[in-house]
Parts: structure tokens; C-alpha cells; sequence
């Protein structure tokens, strides 16, 4: 297959050409130094073990002693004749948390030295129960763990403890949780300080532990797991780019990239599928058998040798680095983006991606020009993982590991509106159903209960939903009819039905059928009707009801007699809006300018800001608001202590200022900004600590960023998470998740936009119009007939399926009546009682 690759021409012109490229065409070189103790201070050319303090000096196990070296230069030399270390065949080093050298002896025990004294722990002189050390590891607590003939012993600077039930122990490590583990040249165990846990097979000698992974060398593979034990992968040679299986030694570098050390093949850079040889370098490299290797994060790597000394691979000087900041967006079930940050200095060449559902680097490049990339005709539901490189024209850098990506399954969208509270989220399907998921300690998801949802969750049967509305601890709806729904917390009256009680599902505020949009802010809600007026209700403290006074109201209040209001927009104890003649109002809490009219005065009745005529529409955050007019020019005031202003500062203002312009809608979140442009790009501004932005950072701004170009039908921000829903109906999450308010059911944080899968019907509770009355449905569950009583006439009795198909209807007229539910199969169906007073309740039940 061809692929494209870029070419620098006369004035930073670039062409794309059809070639091919090989993955290891450009690989980073290395100049090789041999240290032996016929060219240097070395002590010995037999070295076992390689490793590195705190300060970068180097320890060197060996055949005669310990050297230590910073760079290869000078070496020190420990041995029996010239100190106080008791062996000169020394197999393994390990340095612990106070800086201290553990030595493993092959028949003198265990050696320690503290940079001052040695001292020697043997089987006459401690709880040692053998001399002859076959592996040594420390853990975090700086405890000693010894493999001998005897078992595994533990050292804790004063007691030796031995465990031996397990025998023939060959290799000890530990992991950044202090977990133990060994094998015994057949089997790998976790040691749980009593016992010893089978985890797996066919192993011969852990190799390293790094990054909360394990690597154990294989029979005739490489092995590697999780320090959980678990997602265990063996790794051949004849199925991946490994170069033998003779693995002697191993290191995890700076990159996280994994270098080993075999027994004849050389040294490889297995992430990147690079192999170092004798045969297939011509710049120094000694010797293909290697027995120590040490990584270091200068890029410099040191070898060990069983004949030849150290060797020391030194990086060229190359200045062509690798990209960073590899991240993934725009996921579907066939495409996806790939995105990078540029290194410094940048390369003149553009760069090299790969992606394949392999997880080691196979295949061609591609060129590319730019920091991104569009990948097309992937296959649904698949993983992929990716790389990317610098093209320095002369050299390429290595490869950057981009880590793995899934697609979508197969599907189209199902979305029509969403929107985003502070800790939980409300969904509309096209198919008119309601859908809510996320925090519900206050009842604002109206299923019933205050349990949290982490998937999305059907209210009801009623497909007549057309706009949802959240708060921080309410919901608000209204239905095709012009009915205006709320449910959740009602402390002061959020609600609007008269009362301070809190309503566990969806519940009709008052008699109304003209209610046309709806603003909610922290702690009360404003409204317009159809004929253009204006109502609010709920908490008054500041004057955000705008009534000319600060008192409370339980319902919906007529807010002056004007019938021209257009716009409306609610934050914290404050309230915007616009008229259809393009005015802009305000009143309520003004304390950091966000009404917008030059003070910091409270109002309690709308007040016009200026006099322009061509506002078009209004927005509100916790304090800040934003402004967008006719001309798409786009203007922000308020509190600005996150950037959410967008004009480099985090200086709140009282006047409106010029953030934009070719602005087509704007979104606020409490601390945040999202305006969508007429070309279609998306961009932000504010608190981004949560990955709100979708944009793969945490990184909070006072100016704008692109967070991509794609066609967004509908954008709902709560501050601390996003929804978006594009012109195909496809909703994508992203930011916090703490209560599942992205609905993925994951509970986990995001920072890029995440498409949430069409849910299925999984219906959850009641629906009623009215206060709730005595329903009784019984018995529940139903074998052959299902009672129905009610204390008012009940006109009749529909019963749908879980997937709210309608299967049968029953008329009733009385107060009781019986359903025969013995044609049913098994199952959970939706009862729905209508009753007297168009009173309406679904309930669940279960046909057995």
C-alpha cells in the first residue's frame, strides 16, 4: 500500500508524494563507548548488574567488586583488598529510599553500605538463613527481600523473617505498592505477606517492575501484567517485532519506552520495534549478549557484559525531537483525530503517524504536514493504538507512543436536546422521552429516588417532551402541550407549585399550556410564556425575581405587564433578558458587575442596560454573563476571576466587552464560556480544570481555544462537564464525572469528548399530574390477574412492555379493576393508570 510522505521544498512550499516508508527508516543513532579494564579504571569486565542513585552515579556489579562512575570517565573500584566489602563477586545491587547500597554475594551473604561502613550479614552473624544469594530486592519501606536455597526473607533493619513454603525461588521484586513477588523458575507469585498467590505460568524471572507493570521473562516470551494481577499478555517473537527469546535483563526509560538486553540478539527498544546489534551497526557496539542494562533520563542507556565490560550508549546529537502531548478526539465508529503538540524546535519536515489494532508499531507511515490527522474507514468497535514522529528532514526522532483508542459501534444518533446542571444531566431523545443521569441526592433526576445514575435512565412513558432545563439541585421541563414540569429539591419554592416540598419525580406546576422557555439559576427560575410575558419564582434574596421586592415566591409571578421579552438567562442570585425591540435587562445581585450597567448595585427590578437595540440573545453564568448581538458580535461582564471573559485578564467588569465576533451561539457554564463561530468552529474560555473543554487538558484560559470545527447542533455546559449533541443527533460528554453526570457509566473523568451510546429503554418510575394519591397495584409480582385500586374513578389502564411498546388497554370506570396479565411472558411491564382530573401514574411491574 502507498502512503504519503512530505517533502520540504523553496519557500516552505510542501507536497505530498506516494511512498513508502518503513517504520525503522529513521531510527535514533547512538555512539557506543566500551569501558573494560584494559582502557579504563573498571575493576572488572564480568558485570550482573547495573544501577543508579539519586545523584546519578552509577554502581556496577561484577565479578570483582563494585565500580561506580557519573559518566564513564572515572571509575571507583570496592573491593576486598582496597575496603571493607566481604565478597568480590557481587550478582545484584539495590539502592533503597535512604540512599543505601543492598548487595547480593554468590557465597558471602548480604552486604551493606551506608557511604561510610560496610557490613556483612551472613548466616553466623544474623537470622541470614543461607550465603548464597540468588536475588534481592527493597521495597518501599526500605525493607530487604532475599531469595535463597532457603525460601524468601525479609529484613527490616532488625528482625529476618523466611517464608518458604513456596521453594526453588529464583527472582524477587517489588512494586510502588510494596507488593512482593517472586518466581520460582516456572510460576510467578504475589507474596501477601503470608501466603503465596498463584498468578501465572510458563515464567522463569521477573525482569522489572515499573509503572505499576510487571516483566517476567517467558520460556520463549516476554510476559507482562498489571501489578493488580490481572490483563496478563504474553508476547512472542514469531507475533511481534520482539527480537528473541532470550531475555536476559530489562528497563523502563524516562518515555516509559521498554529497552531489553538478550542473550545473543542484541538490545532493543521493544516499544518502538528498534533492535541494536553488532551485525547491523557499524558505529562501535561490541558484543550481542548483555547482562545488565540501565536507562538513564538523559537518554544515555548502559549495557552490561559477561565478557567485554560496560558499554555506554550515548543519544546523537540530533535535534529532532519527538512530538508530545498525543491525545485523540472526534471518535466514531469509523474515524477518528489524531493530535499532537509540536517539539522544540519544531521540524521542518512535518511529521509520521502509524496506527494499527496491533499494540507493537507494525506497518507504513503516513506524512503529514500538520499537528493533526483524520483517519478514516476504521473498523466499528475496534481498538487502535497509534505513534507519531518529527520528520527533521536529515533524521527523523523517535517514534512517541500515542496509547489506544476504541471506536463507537455501529449507530446513529438519538439526541434532540440536552442539558447539563451542575452535577447531573437531562436528555431529551427524538422519539420525545425523557432521560436523566447523575447526581440525585436532591431528587433532581425524577426517578423516585435520590440514587445516583451513571447510565441514563427513562422517566415515564410521555413522549411529548420538548425542553429539559438543570440546575444545581432541580429540573425543570416543558412538554409539546405547553405543561411546565419540575421536580427535585423545592427549599424556596425552586419549583413554583406552591409548596417548599420536594418533589421525587416530574410534577405539573399549576394549569398553564402556554409556557414557551425556561432559565434556571441557582436558586430560582425565570419563564416566558407564548404572549411574551415574563415570570419567576423562587428564592428573591437579592432581587433576582425581579418584582421590586426581595421576597420569596412558591409559584410563578408575573414580573410587570410587558409582553415583548424574548430572551431569558438565570445565573446565582441574578437575572438577564432581552426583548423582542433587542434591549437588554438585568436586575438582581450585581456584586462583580455581571448585570452589566457600569456598578456593583443590587436591583430588584429589571433595569435596561444602555440603549442599544440589537442584542440578540443572553447568557448566564454563576457570576458572569455573555451577550451575543445581531452582527455576531459577541460580549462579555462580570466576574472573571477564571478567564471566563475571554479577554486575557481575570479582572471582573461591569460594562459589556468585545470578546468576538462571527459569534452564531454561546453557552455558559458556572466559571466558563463555549461560543460556537459562524464558520463552525467551537471555542472557550475559563475553568478547565475538570476537562470541561474536551480539548485533552486541565488547563484553565482568559483567552479563547479551538476545541474543534465539527457541526454542533446543541452545546449544554454545567462548568464542570459538557454535553454536545452534533446535527446527527450523536451526544459526546466530556469533564468531570464524579456522580456519572456524563452518563458513560464509568464514574471517571474525561478531557476529551466521548460519544455516549443510544440507551434503551429502561424505564424508571412514575409520572403523575397531580399530588400523589392511593395507588395500590397488586400483587406485584403478577402471576394470572393484577389489581388496580384508587381512591378516584379510574377511566382506564394501559400496560406497556419494558421497551414501551403498548400491549394492552383496559377500560375501567371505577375505582377498582382487575387486568389479566396471563397471556403475558415474563417480564417487567409499565402500568399506566389515567384517572379523573386527568390524573396520571405509571408504575412497574413484574409478570412472573
Amino acid at each position: 500500500m502507498k502512503r504519503i510522505i512530505l517533502l520540504k521544498t523553496m519557500k516552505k512550499l510542501y507536497f505530498l508524494l506516494l511512498f513508502l516508508i518503513s517504520i525503522s527508516a529513521f531510527t535514533q543513532t547512538y555512539s557506543y563507548t566500551t569501558y573494560n579494564s584494559g582502557n579504563s579504571g573498571i575493576g572488572s569486565n564480568s558485570i550482573y548488574d547495573i544501577k543508579s542513585d539519586a545523584n546519578g552515579l552509577l554502581w556496577v556489579a561484577s565479578y570483582y567488586g563494585i565500580s561506580t562512575t557519573l559518566n564513564g570517565t572515572t571509575f571507583t573500584n570496592y573491593n576486598t583488598s582496597n575496603s571493607g566489602i566481604a565478597s568480590n563477586v557481587i550478582l545484584k545491587i539495590e539502592i533503597d529510599g535512604q540512599g543505601r547500597k543492598w548487595l547480593a554475594s554468590q557465597s558471602n551473604g548480604i552486604i551493606l553500605y551506608n557511604g561510610t561502613t560496610w557490613t556483612n550479614y551472613t548466616t553466623s552473624n544474623s537470622g541470614l538463613p543461607n550465603n548464597n544469594i540468588i536475588d534481592i530486592a527493597v521495597d518501599g519501606q526500605n525493607n530487604l527481600w532475599v531469595v535463597t536455597d532457603a525460601g524468601l526473607t525479609k529484613f527490616n533493619g532488625t528482625t529476618w523473617t523466611t517464608y518458604n513454603s513456596v521453594s526453588n525461588m529464583n527472582s524477587v521484586a517489588t512494586d510502588s505498592n510494596n507488593g512482593v513477588w517472586v518466581t520460582n523458575g516456572g510460576v510467578l507469585y504475589k507474596f501477601n505477606g503470608v501466603d503465596f498467590n498463584f498468578i501465572a505460568q510458563g515464567t522463569q524471572k521477573i525482569l522489572r517492575i515499573a509503572n505499576n507493570i510487571v516483566y517476567v521473562k517467558g520460556s520463549d516470551s516476554l510476559i507482562t501484567l498489571t501489578t493488580s494481577g490481572t490483563n496478563i499478555t504474553f508476547t512472542y517473537q514469531s507475533t511481534s517485532c520482539l527480537a528473541g527469546s532470550q531475555l536476559n535483563a530489562l528497563d523502563v526509560d524516562s518515555n516509559s519506552k521498554v529497552w531489553i538486553g538478550f542473550n545473543g540478539q542484541g538490545v532493543q527498544n521493544f516499544t518502538n520495534c528498534t533492535t541494536y546489534t553488532k551485525t547491523n551497526t557499524n558505529l562501535g557496539l561490541p558484543d550481542d549478549y548483555f547482562s545488565a542494562i540501565k536507562t538513564q533520563s538523559s537518554g544515555t542507556i548502559w549495557l552490561g557484559t559477561l565478557q567485554l565490560g560496560l558499554v555506554k550508549m550515548t543519544p546523537s546529537t540530533s535535534t529532532c525531537n519527538p512530538p508530545t502531548q498525543l491525545y485523540t478526539s472526534n471518535i466514531t465508529s469509523t474515524t477518528a483525530t489524531l493530535n499532537w503538540l509540536p517539539p522544540t524546535p519544531a521540524p521542518n519536515g512535518g511529521y509520521y503517524y502509524v496506527y494499527s489494532t496491533s499494540p507493537t508499531m507494525t506497518g507504513s507511515a503516513t506524512g503529514s504536514s500538520s499537528t493533526t490527522a483524520n483517519i478514516a474507514n476504521l473498523l466499528p468497535n475496534t481498538t487502535y493504538y497509534w505513534w507519531v514522529s518529527a520528520n527533521c528532514v536529515s533524521s527523523q526522532s523517535t517514534w512517541a507512543p500515542g496509547g489506544a483508542f476504541t471506536t463507537l459501534p455501529n449507530q446513529t444518533g438519538c439526541w434532540k436536546s440536552v442539558s447539563a446542571g451542575s452535577f447531573h444531566s437531562l436528555g431529551i431523545k427524538t422519539d420525545g422521552t425523557l432521560w436523566v443521569w447523575g447526581n440525585n441526592t436532591d431528587n433532581q433526576l425524577g426517578d423516585g429516588t435520590n440514587t445516583q445514575r451513571n447510565n441514563p435512565i427513562q422517566i415515564g412513558t410521555a413522549t411529548n417532551w420538548k425542553k429539559v432545563f438543570a440546575s444545581g439541585k432541580y429540573s425543570v421541563a416543558i412538554k409539546t402541550d405547553g405543561t411546565l414540569w419540575a421536580w427535585g429539591n423545592n427549599q424556596f419554592g425552586y419549583l413554583g407549585d406552591g409548596t417548599t416540598t420536594n418533589r421525587t419525580i416530574p410534577t405539573k406546576i399549576g394549569t398553564a399550556t402556554d409556557w414557551e422557555d425556561i432559565a434556571v439559576g441557582e436558586a430560582h427560575t425565570l419563564g416566558i410564556k407564548s404572549n411574551g410575558t415574563l415570570w419567576a419564582w423562587g428564592m428573591n434574596v437579592s432581587g433576582e425575581l425581579g418584582d421590586g421586592t426581595t421576597t420569596n415566591r412558591l409559584v410563578p409571578t408575573q414580573i410587570g405587564t410587558a409582553t415583548n421579552w424574548k430572551s431569558i438567562a438565570a445565573g446565582t442570585f441574578f437575572s438577564v433578558a432581552i426583548k423582542t425591540d433587542g434591549t437588554l435587562w438585568a436586575w438582581g445581585y450585581n456584586g462583580h458587575g455581571q448585570l452589566g450597567d457600569g456598578t456593583i448595585t443590587n436591583r430588584i427590578s429589571p433595569k435596561q442596560i444602555g440603549t442599544n437595540t440589537d442584542w440578540a440573545d443572553v447568557v448566564a453564568g454563576d457570576s458572569h454573563t455573555a451577550g451575543r448581538k445581531t452582527n455576531g458580535f459577541l460580549y462579555t461582564w462580570g466576574y472573571n476571576g477564571s478567564g471566563q471573559l475571554a479577554d486575557g485578564t481575570t479582572s471582573s467588569r461591569s460594562t459589556p466587552f468585545l470578546a468576538s465576533d462571527a459569534i452564531q451561539k454561546v453557552i455558559t457554564g458556572s466559571f466558563n464560556t463555549i461560543a460556537i463561530t459562524t464558520s463552525g468552529n467551537v471555542i472557550a474560555c475559563g475553568n478547565n480544570t475538570t476537562g470541561s473543554f474536551g480539548n485533552n487538558t486541565n488547563t484553565s484560559t482568559s483567552n479563547w481555544v479551538l476545541l474543534g470545527s465539527n457541526s454542533h447542533m446543541m452545546i449544554s455546559t454545567g462548568g464542570l462537564h459538557t454535553l454536545s449533541i452534533n446535527n446527527d443527533g450523536v451526544l459526546k460528554v466530556t469533564g468531570s464525572n464524579n456522580y456519572g453526570q456524563l452518563g458513560d457509566g464509568t464514574g471517571v473523568q474525561k478531557s476529551t469528548f466521548t460519544q455516549l451510546v443510544c440507551p434503551t429503554s429502561n424505564l424508571a418510575v412514575d409520572e403523575i399530574s397531580t399530588t400523589s394519591n392511593n395507588l395500590k397495584v397488586f400483587p406485584n409480582p403478577v402471576q394470572d390477574y393484577l389489581t388496580v385500586s384508587f381512591d378516584q374513578k379510574i377511566v382506564s389502564v394501559t400496560v406497556y412492555s419494558a421497551t414501551g411498546q403498548q400491549v394492552l388497554t383496559k377500560m375501567i370506570n371505577d375505582n377498582k379493576g382487575t387486568i389479566d396479565f396471563s397471556t403475558l411472558t415474563s417480564g417487567v411491564y409499565l402500568v399506566k393508570v389515567n384517572a379523573d382530573n386527568n390524573t396520571v401514574k405509571t408504575v412497574k411491574v413484574i409478570k412472573r
